[in-house]
């Protein structure tokens, strides 16, 4: 399996690259970090590790060719593209809406439901996002050589090492700012303008991936 992965210079380019590019802020680090500033530090943590499960299924997508499609028809790319932009515009809505209300609900089997809840939003929101299938169809590729075996193996390894990577960076940047909002908006009233704030993000990012015109 070990032969699958490139040389130990080229992997360590390939995990520099990848660590460089996960630490710029795109929409998945804003999702987390909306999702972080307000509730409890669960909500950010699941926010995180919900983004890299949307990821594996980008990556299962290249790797067997799927997201070829994207690329290759143009209709198919808008349609997966307006959807996820009217999502996130849902999103950002109903946390404006329930603004000062509580995050988390009672013990039991309704905390658990919000869990749930909470989890498959952010598979969601990047699995909606059909510009994560286009990048991992531009980059992974690059890192893969047809004389070292299946080229879909390659594709699948070097996607789980930079989604390892990438959650890990989600992560972090979550507690970050769960600390950071707990000492900047404890209150009642911090709370209800960080969800207030966090939904206008949320908005207004699927407002400009709706507004983004080709791939």
């Amino acid at each position: 399996m070990t032969t699958l992965l490139p040389d130990t210079a080229q992997l360590l380019a390939f995990i520099s690259a990848g660590l460089a590019l996960n630490i710029i802020p795109g929409q998945d680090m804003l999702y987390v970090i909306v999702q972080s500033s307000h509730g409890s530090r669960r909500r950010g943590l699941l926010s995180a590790l919900a983004i890299g499960c949307g990821t594996l299924f980008h990556i299962a997508a290249v790797s067997l060719g799927l997201a070829g499609l994207l690329a290759a028809v143009p209709l198919a790319y808008s349609v997966v593209r307006i959807a996820g932009a009217i999502y996130l515009v849902w999103q950002g809505i109903a946390m404006w809406r329930t603004g000062g209300q509580p995050d988390e609900g009672s013990p039991g089997h309704a905390g658990q439901s919000s869990g749930r809840g909470m989890f498959l939003q952010g598979m969601l929101t990047n699995m909606l996002n059909p510009k994560v299938a286009l990048f991992f169809l531009a980059l992974l590729p690059q890192f893969c050589d047809p004389v070292r075996g299946s080229m879909g193996l390659q594709l699948a390894l070097l996607g789980l090492i930079f989604c390892v990577n990438g959650t890990l960076v989600l992560l972090a940047v979550s507690l970050a700012t769960h600390s950071t909002s707990r000492r900047f908006g404890g209150s009642n009233t911090g709370q209800r303008w960080l969800k207030r704030i966090g939904g206008c993000v949320l908005a207004m990012l699927g407002l400009r991936l709706l507004l983004q015109r080709g791939q």
